[in-house]
């Protein structure tokens, strides 16, 4: 019996059905990562500010995003997402907050500095 369509045919169009599924899953796979890197960069966001604003009164909002994500992080949704360890992504979120903070607090030291210099500098012109 022959087939109405040629072998060659179903063969190209079976190479074409897989590559649109490659580029379906690519496309998933990149939603996919997209997703968990947005929530990695808010939460180590929401942690630097809680580091900054130690002793203020406006950490409720970084508190309730920190605390967000972390179910995010936890979550059969995220586990969906990707196999990385959540706990790993919550360890190098949490370093890279404390990095970024040192960074700022150095900063405001030298900046501090400068101002205390700049007020010795004019006092003794005078």
């Amino acid at each position: 019996m022959e087939s109405a369509i040629p072998y060659s045919g179903r063969f190209r169009l079976s190479e074409d059905y897989i590559r649109a599924r490659r580029r379906d899953e690519d496309e998933w796979a990149e939603l996919a990562a997209g997703i968990v890197l947005f929530a990695f960069k808010d939460y180590v966001e929401a942690l630097y500010k809680l580091i900054i604003l130690a002793d203020s009164a406006n950490r409720t909002p970084h508190e309730t995003m920190k605390n967000e994500i972390e179910v995010f992080f936890r979550s059969p949704w995220y586990r969906m997402l990707t196999s990385i360890n959540p706990e790993w992504v919550i360890r190098e979120a949490r370093e890279q907050a404390m990095a970024k903070a040192m960074k700022h607090m150095e900063r405001q030291v030298i900046r501090e500095m400068k101002r205390e210099t700049m007020g010795k500098d004019e006092e003794a012109m005078i």
